[in-house]
């Protein structure tokens, strides 16, 4: 596991984005499914952006 792993953990305790999925579905392909978890890349980028980088 690594450092990034267990800040996003964290922030899933603090953010409550249940509705985001259903925000989403517009930017998703109708075939296939998104090779990145779009629920997950939100958090990212504030994992992104609170470290700095």
């Amino acid at each position: 596991m690594t450092f990034a792993y267990y800040l996003l953990k964290a922030i899933d305790l603090f953010l409550d984005l249940p509705e985001m999925p259903e925000h989403l579905q517009g930017f998703q392909i109708a075939i296939g499914r998104p090779s990145i978890d779009p629920g997950l890349m939100p958090r990212r980028l504030i994992v992104i952006h609170g470290l700095g980088v």
